[in-house]
């Protein structure tokens, strides 16, 4: 991920620090533009911490709240529907990436 020109674009401070707070950046933002047509995109908020109620919650505190609106069992959760969110929100980092690889000159 620290590849993509989205990524080193927003890179502030030339150290591990500064590139992860980009990265973090980057993924929230992408999962915070999930289309609302996508059924999953509660779900995928609430697991990566953009929604208000788990902007302060630790990783799992998220998970389970995501797992929580999913109205499945923990394990099935993880096994099963995890991965397809986090799918989700890397289709759409690649989706932003392109769009800026193909953003005309300003």
């Amino acid at each position: 991920m620290t590849g993509l020109g989205i990524v080193r674009g927003r890179v502030h401070a030339a150290t591990s620090l500064g590139l992860a707070t980009a990265v973090l950046a980057v993924v929230r933002e992408a999962a915070a533009s999930l289309d609302e047509a996508v059924p999953e995109h509660n779900q995928v908020h609430l697991l990566f911490r953009v929604h208000p109620k788990t902007a302060r919650l630790t990783p799992a505190g998220a998970r389970q709240a995501a797992q929580e609106v999913s109205g499945v069992e923990m394990r099935q959760f993880r096994f099963r529907q995890e991965g397809r969110l986090r799918r989700l929100v890397a289709q759409q980092l690649l989706e932003m990436q392109y769009g800026a690889d193909h953003r005309p000159y300003e």
